[in-house]
């Protein structure tokens, strides 16, 4: 009874020390910034677009809406070799910030900025705890602070870009799943497809290891939130569906920017051969990945964290106009690799990871900076920096030494309970690099145990 009333407490606790920190970062925001100098360019056409749902009755895939947001941010309406700042996100995007469009644009952006600071802090956490990070004042100091300087949180911060909500509900659906609240898990993941580019390949991967160990409340979650999202929307605009995939194939015509697998090959590659390098490129990316998760469909999901990065690093790689915000799902390998690197204390690759992670595409940033757009190059720095770290820890896996407790990448029996790995009726050789022989051992050791 106490232990359970200190929980609440606790709670409680955290729940006002979070609403106190949002309350003291929307007043810096917008003392000193957005009550001077208006921006957050992405998120500006959502809100307008929802002002204009919400406030007017009106669709806001129509060009007198697309019109009027030009007209605040230009000034003018907008040439066809600029970006047309359109509605271009599915309609329920507009349901998360309906408790914005009442306010002065220069409030809601400061709460928005706040909002987003702290969901991507938050899905950091929450991810180093699910890996079992090794907390001291020290790693929770360089973890959070990392991330605050993350290039994709900055830009996602101040763009006030969707991918930090998405990335966060997608991390508390996995932390939900983790708890076997597989309804709300499912449920968190579709609400994620506020933003679908970033999320599409998690959500069917997801759908695919539920279906494949019948954990039926995750695909019912997902199913019933998309149905109620769906229908919610065209209550308010019948034809919002069409109007949206509309709007999709405009903006593919005025914001002509590719993966980053294309512009890789755009950049290093003759111009003749551009295109079918920029298919092998993909397409194995893609078969990499659909391998790695139909051998883990039986694995159970805390054995999961490898495959997400997976996942994580595909996506940044393929995903269609995806910028640098949306590679904030960067973190959740980085942030298990991290965490495998202090349990083992190889305190050196943590660090140089760190500071590689952070400081190059800054660096890149600056390097190409014309004016104040961003250089296209810069997309390609973070996926290809991670697909080297993977391929570094393929290439020179940690060694268990025994100390079951670490979390080594990709190691079964270290990152979960040996009775699960049993559960997923995997042999040790396919995701562990311990061999099979010590996985019998440990497990003898541990049914004595029982």
């Amino acid at each position: 009874m106490l232990s359970s009333t200190r929980k609440r407490f606790r709670v409680l606790g955290v729940m006002l020390f979070m609403l106190a920190l949002y309350i003291v970062l929307t007043y810096a925001f917008y003392s000193g910034l957005t009550r001077h100098m208006l921006g957050a360019g992405d998120f500006f056409p959502r809100w307008m677009g929802a002002r204009a749902l919400f406030l007017r009755g009106e669709n806001p895939y129509s060009d007198a809406v697309t019109q009027e947001i030009q007209r605040a941010m230009y000034g003018r309406l907008a040439r066809p070799d600029e970006d047309q700042v359109a509605f271009a996100y599915p309609l329920y995007a507009a349901f998360i910030i309906a408790p914005f469009v009442g306010l002065a644009y220069a409030q809601a952006q400061a709460l928005w900025m706040a909002l987003l600071v702290l969901l991507v802090v938050g899905g950091a956490l929450l991810l180093a705890r699910w890996y079992r990070f090794v907390w001291t004042p020290l790693s929770f100091a360089m973890l959070v602070v990392g991330v605050l300087l993350f290039y994709p949180t900055v830009r996602g911060v101040f763009l006030g870009q969707y991918a930090l909500v998405s990335f966060f509900l997608l991390v508390l659906a996995f932390v939900a799943i983790e708890a076997r609240f597989d309804f709300l898990g499912g449920a968190l993941v579709a609400l994620a497809t506020i933003k679908p580019q970033p999320v599409v390949f998690f959500l069917l991967t997801l759908m695919f290891w539920a279906f494949y160990q019948r954990r039926w409340r995750i695909v019912c979650g997902a199913a019933i939130t998309l149905g109620i999202l769906f229908a919610g929307a065209m209550l308010w605009v019948p034809t919002w569906l069409g109007d949206f995939v509309q709007a999709v194939r405009h903006y593919a015509g005025y914001a002509r920017v590719g993966p980053p697998a294309q512009t890789l090959v755009e950049v290093f590659a003759p111009r003749a051969w551009s295109l079918a390098l920029t298919w092998v490129l993909g397409g194995g990316l893609l078969v990499w990945m659909v391998h790695t998760v139909w051998r883990a469909r039986a694995l159970a999901w805390d054995q999961w964290p490898p495959v997400l990065g997976i996942v994580a690093i595909v996506t940044t790689w393929t995903a269609v106009r995806i910028g640098t915000p949306d590679q904030v799902l960067l973190l959740i390998p980085w942030i298990y690799w991290l965490s495998s690197w202090v349990k083992q204390k190889r305190y050196g690759p943590a660090l140089l990871a760190t500071l590689m992670g952070i400081a190059l595409p800054w660096a890149i940033f600056l390097m190409t900076l014309q004016g104040n757009a961003e250089d296209i190059r810069v997309t390609i720095v973070l996926p290809l920096l991670a697909l080297v770290l993977y391929v570094w820890q393929k290439l020179w896996p940690p060694v268990c030494k025994g100390n079951y407790s670490a979390l080594h990448p990709g190691c079964c029996v270290c990152h979960g309970e040996e009775r699960s790995l049993r559960r997923s009726n995997l042999r040790a050789s396919q995701f562990s690099p311990i061999n099979g022989r010590l996985l019998r051992r440990k497990t003898a050791r541990h049914d004595m145990a029982e």
